[in-house]
C-alpha cells in the first residue's frame, strides 16, 4: 500500500474514533441552549 492511502486510512479511523467518543458525550448531556447552535 502506498504511504498517502495508509495515512488517509489512518486519519480516517481516529476521526471515526473522536466522532463516537463526541456523540457519546453529546447523547449523555442535555441539549444547548439554542442561541449556541
Amino acid at each position: 500500500a502506498n504511504p498517502k492511502n495508509s495515512s488517509i486510512i489512518l486519519c480516517s479511523s481516529i476521526f471515526r474514533q473522536n466522532f463516537r467518543s463526541l456523540a457519546m458525550q453529546a447523547r449523555g448531556y442535555p441539549k444547548p441552549p439554542s442561541k449556541y447552535i
